[in-house]
């Protein structure tokens, strides 16, 4: 029997969309993710890329999903403290940001703490930028409840995160100077070498993106923003990351994208030299991609992508590398890796085979130390560890912050601090020493 044409292709069709989908499912089970990198794009006209529909109405639903506070339990038997400490340690001192409040803490190796920064979302009176909260946030918002990251300055200023609620910078003395709130701030912040701030926000919108295989067309879907912010918290521009993909020719990144998050943009990081310097790397979460953003023209320059999933917190290293946090993709654990983008070679990784597994499902850090070994921040075990090239364990430090008691609080982020990078007296700093 001779099957009609539109019948043959109406089957066709949907076979086609069972094997796509089956094969993202397939692919995301087995942690297979073909590499792709998309080196200097070119640039479109800026008239040929559509900008997205800012959805009317309702933007009270305009945020992440509540983070892990925590998720280990605080056992009798688990350390607490600095369980290991050689001389071959960076020297200097930790700042730190815990999910058991909003407090940010600045430590020496031995786990004491030297200073610290207080602040109450309440005790913030005045803020600057539209917010989609406006004027307030719902009470039971979790973005009050503690830091999501955290920016020390040599002066003793910090700036800190109240997730998807605003970014304020607290003087030495955790007293406000100013605040801002505009859009969703969230996740993660860098300070360039003038001074200029560089933040995420995000917002809803009704678009079409191109094929999504686990989206419905016309879906509701959010989109991230990168802000960038003058010294003094005053807003200098924004622009849609999506609209900057579009512009740099890396639109089909979003091709199968299953979250009405899209990308779940995770970290900014300022490249501070090479090539890029003055770009801004970014993460795409749900993506499985890192992105380099040019922040003056407001376009993506390059991606690459399926090397690791769900990663975090990726940096550009001296050598032109790029080291960052992957959460899942060692075999459904965690582990750092060092990543020669043109090759799309891993050099380095954390552990090697063989040695203990790591493991955060979110969040999770990771810093290139001056003397060559790497601080690691495995955030929902609540501890920081630093490991030396050869991945020996040379400091190891367990948080003894609690969350609801019986929970370690997750470790959003413990990043070493130098000496030179300290010009403010502190109990304790002057007499603690740094190289």
């Amino acid at each position: 029997m001779r099957i009609p044409r539109p019948l043959w292709l109406g089957l066709a069709a949907i076979a086609a969309a069972f094997v796509g989908a089956s094969y993202g499912v397939n692919s995301e089970k087995s942690r297979r993710f073909p590499a792709t990198l998309i080196l200097d794009a070119p640039v479109v006209s800026e008239s040929a890329v559509s900008s997205t529909v800012v959805a009317p109405g309702d933007t009270s639903t305009v945020f992440s999903l509540p983070y892990v506070r925590g998720r280990s339990k605080a056992n009798a038997q688990r350390p607490r403290g600095v369980v290991t400490s050689l001389p071959q340690a960076q020297v200097g001192y930790n700042l730190v940001v815990s999910a058991d409040g909003t407090t940010v803490r600045l430590m020496d190796l031995a786990g004491a703490t030297l200073h610290r920064w207080s602040c109450k979302f309440r005790d913030v009176e005045r803020w600057t930028g539209e917010s989609a909260w406006s004027p307030f946030p719902p009470p039971d918002h979790p973005g009050q409840t503690t830091f999501r990251r955290a920016y020390l300055a040599s002066d003793g200023s910090l700036l800190a995160i109240f997730e998807d609620l605003g970014l304020v910078k607290l003087d030495e003395n955790s007293t406000p100077v100013w605040a801002y709130r505009g859009g969703c701030v969230h996740h993660a912040l860098d300070v360039g070498p003038d001074g200029t701030i560089y933040v995420l926000s995000k917002r809803r919108f009704k678009g079409e993106i191109g094929t999504r295989t686990f989206q419905s067309l016309g879906a509701t879907l959010t989109d991230d923003e990168l802000v960038t912010l003058a010294p003094d918290g005053i807003e200098q521009r924004r622009f849609s990351i999506l609209d900057a993909m579009r512009k740099g020719g890396l639109a089909s990144i979003y091709e199968g994208a299953k979250h009405t998050d899209l990308k779940h943009t995770n970290s900014v990081h300022y490249v501070r030299h090479g090539r890029h310097a003055g770009m801004i790397l970014v993460c795409f979460r749900h993506l499985n991609t890192i992105a380099m953003l040019d922040p003056k023209k407001g376009s993506a320059v390059w991606a690459l992508s399926g090397m690791f999933h769900a990663a975090h917190e990726p940096s550009v290293l001296d050598n032109g590398n790029i080291l960052l946090f992957d959460n899942r993709g060692n075999r459904g654990s965690s582990r750092v890796i060092e990543i020669e983008p043109a090759s799309q070679r891993i050099v380095w990784r954390y552990p090697a085979a063989g040695e203990d597994a790591i493991f955060s499902q979110t969040c999770g850090t990771c810093q290139r130390l001056r003397n060559g070994n790497t601080l690691i921040t495995e955030s929902e075990n609540g501890r920081a560890l630093e490991v030396n090239p050869e991945g020996q364990v040379v400091w190891d430090w367990y948080s003894p912050y609690r969350f609801d008691n019986d929970l370690v609080a997750t470790l959003y982020d413990v990043h070493r601090v130098y000496r030179d990078e300290v010009a403010f007296d502190f109990n304790g700093a002057t007499n603690a020493g740094a190289r």
